[in-house]
């Protein structure tokens, strides 16, 4: 991992830009193809991701958090923005992922008196000279890094600002008379403030992940102690080998599309829905758009094929515009995706089903309107069997499976009993109309 700056900028000999293609070479493995190919490269890929996850946070306190969300970003090929006061060590974790990832970083601190320059390349001199021709030379800059990292990223000037919105959004920039691939995979901004200018909101929105980050608990003051000293002391955020390449990131990019996420689609558009009618929180159309991606690295990360309800909370990250809106997000998100509500809910459905079945069997006559009994114990079972779909949480899906089965019970003898009931209404019409007719 190289991290590239100002200071690495230079010009060749013959005063032209080194514009040099970033070739990636292609793994030429023997693998098998189809389902077995896939399960192969999930059986390799994922748990190389997750280590990677864990080995990102593992020489700072209290940083799992803010590790997982740049892993899903870098899968993602999306942005993440850190929000928090000096010192959290936010540099130190992109740096970090740089180097267990063998990618090239950029690293850019910014002032009101940034040059665009010092980001994206000095001009070159000899051939706006020679030949009138204006050029910025990329060489070692940031449109040829993997991952930027960008400090105080809303104290830069508005030209600066403009190419970053083209560089996120569309990974290409102009570059005189031309516009040239920038492939920066990821961004990952840290800032003390967050600017709410309207200038500013569009670069904002390009951030499709952020986090605001809390200062340490007193409880942790001593691990972080500890933790710095060994940093410094012991090096024990040296990197000895890269636990992933970028040829990984693009082979977990491409396993993105094929990650079953049927069981969420519903539930995401009813997050969407109360989010703004009732939390009053505007979610742009890009947000909407981008967040089941999302949704699907979180299951990648977790070492899983398939979305679970619990990958919902990525949206904590997503649908917030501040950090007022983040805690009531994050509240509301608790309240849908808390398997301990659902699993009494789902106990106290159980309960009055096991109830009535005792009634019935007692008296089957309490039975007043068998329609409305069927269709809401159909009900019960179909949210019990979604909520095994949606959780992974062992002790919901047991109760889910009670309801189930108590749904199937009373499904049977609600059906009996509405058989032996038409039956008698046939066997009533016929004996009055015998007597009618004689």
């Amino acid at each position: 991992m190289r991290i590239f700056g100002i200071k690495d900028r230079h010009v060749s000999a013959d005063g032209q830009s080194e514009l040099k293609a970033q070739a990636r070479p292609a793994e030429s493995l023997q693998e098998p193809k189809g389902d077995a190919k896939r399960l192969t490269d999930d059986a390799t890929l994922l748990p190389k991701l997750k280590e990677f996850y864990v080995q990102l946070a593992s020489p700072f306190i209290n940083k799992e958090e803010e590790a997982k969300l740049i892993a899903l970003a870098l899968v993602a090929k999306e942005h993440v923005m850190l929000v928090s006061e000096p010192g959290t060590a936010k540099s130190a974790l992109a740096i970090r992922a740089g180097e267990l990832t063998e990618s090239k970083v950029f690293k850019k601190q910014l002032s009101k008196f940034t040059d665009p320059a010092e980001l994206f390349g000095p001009p070159n001199a000899k051939l706006i000279l020679e030949e009138g021709k204006f050029q910025i030379v990329t060489t070692g800059m940031l449109p040829e890094a993997d991952i930027a990292f960008i400090d105080e990223i809303f104290r830069g000037g508005s030209a600066i600002r403009d190419t970053l919105l083209l560089i996120m959004n569309e990974r290409v920039m102009f570059n005189g008379q031309e516009t040239i691939p920038a492939p920066v995979r990821t961004v990952i901004s840290a800032t003390n403030f967050v600017s709410y200018d309207e200038e500013d909101q569009a670069l904002y929105d390009r951030f499709m992940l952020r986090h605001f980050i809390s200062p340490l608990a007193k409880k942790d003051w001593g691990g972080l102690v500890q933790a710095t000293w060994n940093v410094e002391f012991n090096r024990t955020a040296s990197v000895k080998e890269p636990v992933l390449t970028l040829a990984d990131l693009d082979a977990l990019y491409d396993r993105l599309s094929k990650v079953n996420k049927s069981n969420v689609k519903d539930i995401l558009e009813s997050i969407y829905e109360k989010a703004e009618e009732v939390l009053k929180i505007h979610i742009t159309d890009r947000r909407k758009g981008r967040s089941l991606k999302m949704i699907a690295a979180s299951a990648l990360l977790e070492g899983r094929t398939k979305t679970t309800v619990e990958d919902l909370m990525v949206l904590k990250y997503i649908i917030p515009h501040d950090e007022e809106e983040a805690a009531r997000v994050t509240a509301m998100l608790e309240d849908i995706i808390s398997p301990v509500n659902h699993i009494n809910r789902l106990s106290r459905i159980n309960e009055n089903m096991v109830s009535a079945i005792d009634q019935f069997r007692q008296d089957p006559s309490v039975v007043k309107d068998i329609a409305h009994d069927l269709e809401v114990t159909a009900k019960a079972s179909e949210e019990a069997k979604k909520l095994i779909g949606l959780h992974s949480d062992k002790e919901l899906r047991r109760t889910a499976r009670a309801v189930i089965r108590s749904a199937k019970e009373l499904s049977s003898l609600l059906s009996d009993l509405k058989a032996e009931r038409e039956a008698k209404a046939a066997e009533l019409t016929v004996v009055a109309r015998n007597e009618v007719y004689g």
